[in-house]
């Protein structure tokens, strides 16, 4: 209870008197300290020993009803598991999915972006096969926002090594397509620039290969392989993830520039791979936008006029009244051989 006064003798007989004025506390003591109330004390004893008799008594009742209908109440702990059993693997199904949707897009690397012939950002380009340079991977590598970029050429080739033969994927690709995928290179290295650039053969392979072509521990890095008829340096061993593109079948890759000379014999590809910067991520439309526009600049479409295109001549015909050297065979018309047509 709280009690206002000007009195001091009421103050004094309050437990605790607090001293206002001005709205301001001057004073606050305790005059004697609160005494415990027997009764409050021996209510709150009886409560809790009442809720604890409460607790009791409905435990014995749910064992009682339990015990007098065992099967029903079996089945309903089963429908609450095999409910609960269902949600929790549903989750984890899920979760696995996506997690493993992810790691497929992870290993494209950040900001990958692969132009091929029927890319839209090739549209405008005149549809040939292979619509790709040399030049056009080096012009796309010295742009600021593109960190790498790499042409993806693939055809099946025969690996031979002393007796032992083995089929594979044979890539033609550039030194940064092993980064841009993030693939590690698990011995030696990627084929060098100087190598790209004097179209040396030399060869990167995969665990599998390696284990294929040399069963007894040799070691591959400097070894001559053939593929086909050509010879080629084993220069590293990479391992490109098993559930990804390039780990399906064994995997080996060689520079671009001595795929189309020594390989294919075509100076153009049919499609390129770049990285863009992660600060371009806000800006990346921007990026692909530019990227089209400049391929389309160097690619400009060529256009023929009408008028210089060759006609075939036109076939005459022979007839009774069309050529005299078959005027007397009277026979259908048919494309006229005789120099005397007229």
């Amino acid at each position: 209870m709280v009690v206002v006064t000007h009195d001091a003798a009421v103050a004094a007989e309050a437990d605790r008197v607090v001293e206002i004025a001005d709205g301001r506390i001057l004073a606050d003591r305790v005059v004697r300290p609160r005494r415990p109330n027997p009764e409050q004390a021996r209510d709150l004893a009886s409560a809790t020993v009442g809720r604890g008799r409460q607790v009791l008594e409905a435990v014995r009742n749910a064992g009682r009803t339990i015990a007098a209908h065992r099967l029903r109440n079996v089945m309903t702990i089963l429908g609450m598991v095999i409910g609960v059993a269902s949600v929790i693997l549903a989750v984890a199904v899920g979760a696995a999915s996506e997690r493993e949707v992810l790691d497929r897009f992870a290993q494209f690397g950040p900001n990958t972006v692969e132009i091929g012939s029927r890319s839209r950002l090739s549209a405008g380009i005149p549809a040939n096969r292979n619509p790709f340079t040399p030049d056009d991977v080096e012009r796309l590598a010295d742009l600021p926002f593109v960190l790498d970029v790499s042409p993806e050429e693939v055809t099946t080739a025969t690996l031979r090594y002393g007796r032992a033969i083995l089929q594979v994927q044979l890539y033609g690709v550039a030194p940064a397509f092993f980064a841009i995928h993030a693939i590690p290179i698990l011995a030696g290295t990627a084929f060098s620039e100087k190598g790209l650039r004097h179209t040396q053969a030399e060869v990167v392979i995969d665990p599998r290969v390696r284990e294929a072509l040399f069963p007894d521990g040799e070691n591959p890095l400097g070894a001559t392989l053939l593929i086909g008829t050509m010879s080629a340096v084993v220069a590293g061993v990479a391992r490109p993830e098993l559930n990804s593109q390039y780990g399906f079948r064994p995997f080996a890759a060689m520079p671009y520039t001595a795929w189309s000379q020594r390989v294919t014999g075509q100076h153009s590809f049919s499609g390129v791979t770049a990285r863009i910067a992660d600060e371009m991520d806000r800006d990346l439309a921007l990026a692909l936008a530019t990227i089209a526009k400049l391929l389309r600049a160097w690619h400009p479409p060529t256009t023929t006029s009408r008028s210089s295109t060759p006609r075939a001549p036109a076939k005459r015909f022979c007839g009774p009244r069309r050529c005299s050297a078959c005027w007397s065979s009277r026979s259908p018309a048919r494309p006229c051989s005789s120099p005397a047509s007229g």
